[in-house]
Formats: structure tokens, sequence, C-alpha cells
């Protein structure tokens, strides 16, 4: 705060609608609302701006380590999010992530990674001094869920004591029965990875009707309070998920300065590069004509290695066990409850499509959560739409679940 000018635009954050909220460096510290934007573009972000990354363009993964060196454990997490399919389908290199420690006992740690989708928007990727998930630049309260609508969407984080230990974004853009029960699955899932310890309570920041408030803390069975949206605060140290493009963007101009500041060197050599070039030509074109030769020596047996590479080429999704459709037949029919039947299975790569019929809609939503906490389906991620109810009073679904990485067209 201290480095910011009064005036300058020191941080820009998703508001409940589509616009952004750009705050500025004011004197005594504190940020002062400067405005709305339809884009953080528009905003005139500076090279000493921070950005809010919305928690919708994230992934949060809490882990347990089995170290406590700090040494170790970017390279443990980076194993766990390969397992898991964030890099699949990408260059490694690619795989921007981070992570924060959050609680540590009995020589483990608990860390939470957060990494960004292949797809990150280009429209997000400004070259700004740091990129943060939103929830890391608000006043979290300690030991709590807190909700509050971002980009559309209303989005979860849950602290263990005063460290922020999970965050996402709801299904539904409203606090809908789905929402409810998606609320106390993501509960139940950090309970039982001791991810969280004791949550106090629930707050709602901005504007959230009081049967929303009471209906959240009945669904939780926690007291619930509504209140405004603070303030953006920044944390005592940044987290390094710059977005690929902008890294790119940096390395080229980088190289860029290199080059200019190494021009007058660079001319006086340049004859004797010229000189290797040329020789090193010379020496290309005499090996690729003795390679020539070879080729055409053993021209036969290269065709039929060839074809039998396309061949296998041709096979390699048939023969991908992630992609067997009776293995995940069989993964999606563990948690199914008794009282849900298929009618349509089908399976494509990356995807699986599932439609039936449930005797109640409560059951399709236990249905979906059951196939979200899969530890066979971890891969993937299931949505399903609001289900109709049938003139029999049976209830019709259809689920989609999309592996992690994969292309969605």
């Amino acid at each position: 705060m201290n480095k910011s000018k009064p005036g300058e635009k020191l941080l820009l954050r998703p508001s409940e609608g589509a616009k952004w909220e750009a705050w500025d460096a004011v004197e005594g510290g504190h940020p002062r609302l400067a405005g709305a934007y339809d884009s953080p573009g528009q905003a005139g972000a500076s090279p000493q701006s921070v950005l809010a990354i919305p928690l919708r363009q994230l992934f949060a993964v809490p882990l347990w380590l089995a170290t406590t060196d700090r040494a170790l454990m970017r390279e443990m997490i980076f194993l766990q999010l390969e397992r898991r399919g964030f890099a699949a389908g990408r260059n490694p290199r690619d795989l921007i992530f981070d992570y924060r420690i959050v609680a540590s006992a009995d020589n483990k740690t608990l860390v939470l990674a957060v990494a960004l989708p292949g797809g990150f928007p280009a429209h997000l990727s400004i070259d700004v001094r740091a990129c943060e998930p939103s929830a890391r630049l608000l006043p979290l309260p300690a030991d709590a869920i807190t909700l509050w609508r971002e980009d559309g969407r209303i989005a979860l984080a849950v602290t263990r004591g005063g460290e922020l230990a999970y965050f996402q974004v709801l299904g539904d853009d409203s606090l809908s029965p789905a929402a409810l029960l998606e609320l106390q699955c993501v509960k139940l899932q950090l309970e039982a990875g001791n991810v969280v310890e004791h949550v106090r309570g629930i707050t709602l920041w901005g504007e959230f009707a009081p049967a929303e408030v009471a209906a959240v803390g009945e669904a939780l069975g926690l007291g619930a309070a509504a209140a405004v949206l603070p303030a953006p605060v920044l944390p005592s140290e940044w987290m390094d998920l710059t977005p690929v493009l902008v890294r790119r963007s940096r390395q080229q101009a980088k190289a860029r300065d290199r080059k200019f500041a190494f021009a007058a060197a660079l001319a006086g050599a340049y004859m004797l590069v010229l000189l290797v070039l040329v020789a090193r030509t010379a020496w290309y074109s005499i090996e690729a004509r003795r390679l020539s030769a070879g080729l055409q020596e053993h021209e036969g047996e290269v065709a039929a290695i060839q074809t039998t590479a396309s061949r296998w080429n041709a096979m390699s999704q048939a023969i991908d066990p992630d992609n067997y459709a009776l293995e995940l037949l069989r993964c999606c029919s563990i948690p199914r409850p008794d009282d849900v039947h298929f009618t349509l299975f089908s399976t494509d790569v990356g995807t699986i499509i599932i439609q039936g019929e449930a005797s109640s809609r409560a059951s399709a939503y236990r249905f979906v959560a059951g196939l979200n906490n899969s530890a066979d389906l971890r891969a993937y991620q299931f949505q399903m739409p609001p289900p109709p109810t049938l003139p029999n009073g049976n209830t019709k679904f259809r689920i989609e679940g999309t592996r992690y990485g994969a292309s969605t067209h």
C-alpha cells in the first residue's frame, strides 16, 4: 500500500454483476472505491495494480502433505495436481499454480494449492503487479464459511483459523435447493478430509434476502448472518499466479531488451557467426545426403514402421483405460441410489452423459453429489441442470461430466 500513490488504481476486483470495481490508494493506506467498469482493461490498470481473479477461473485443491520441508512441497503438489488431471493435454511448463500453508500437525502440512486452467481468459491476462484469487483479498472471518456474489456467480470461501483453506463457486447463481445441497457436500467433504476443524458460522456478504440467510443456516446447521461486502485488503505475501500469456509477453520483452543492449557487441561478431553458420549448413547438407542415402537403402523397413506407428496412433484413444465405457459405467453406478435408474449412458473422449429417472429431485441431487465425491471419478466434474418432474411423479435428469482439462468443443 505504501508503494502506491494516492489516486492510483491499486486493486481491480469482480463485483456482484458483470462489472469490475476499481479501488484507489488514498492517504492513510485505506483503499477507496473509484468506479465500476465493464472489464479490468477499461479500469486503467497500472504495473503496480493488483488483479483479483474471479474464483470461477481457478481451481482450489487442499492437500495434506507428508512433510514439513518446504523444499519438497512444490514438487509434491505438482505430482498431486498432475494425478488429478490438471496438466492433462498441455505442456507441464504451462501449468500455473502456487500454494499457501494452512496448518501443520504430526510432521504433515495442510496446503491450499491454487491452479489456473489451461483456457484462462485473455481479457484477464493483463500485466499487473500481482494476480490473486479474489478470496485472498477479502478480510475473511476465521473458522467460517463465507458467501458473496462475483462475476455473476455465488462464491464460497472456507477458513481454518485465520487462513484460507478452500474456495469455489456454486453451480447455481442463486441459493436454490441444489446450491444448498452443494454447500452441504462441500462442508462434509472438507470435514472428512480434516481440511477444517470447527466451522463456527456462516457469513453472507452483499444483497442476500433474509429467507436466503435463514435457508443457508438451516441447511448447514450453523448460525448465519448477512453483512455488507467489505473493502479489499492486500495479503502479506503474493501468490505467483501470473497467466501464461503475461509470462510469455514478459519473456519476449526481456529478450528484446537483451538484444538491444548487446546489439553493438553482436555487430562485431556477425561475420564470425556467419562463417560458422555457412560451415554448419555445409555440414548439414552433407549429413542430409548421407541420411537420405540410408533411408533409400532401408525404405521398405521405414515404410513398415510408419504404417505400424500410424495404426498405434489411431488406436491410442480406444486402448486408453481411462476411456473404457464399461469401466466408466461401473464407476458411475457405484454412487447411484437404489431409486435412480439410467435410461442412457454415453461416453466420448473427456465427457460422460447420463440420463435417467429418480423417484425424487433429492435423489437426483444426491446422485450428482456422489459422482463428484467419487474417488474413481475425481478427474471429472459433473453438472446437472434443474431436473423436471414427470407426470408419474418421478424426476427426469440429465448429467454431464467433463474431464478436467478436456476440450468441450
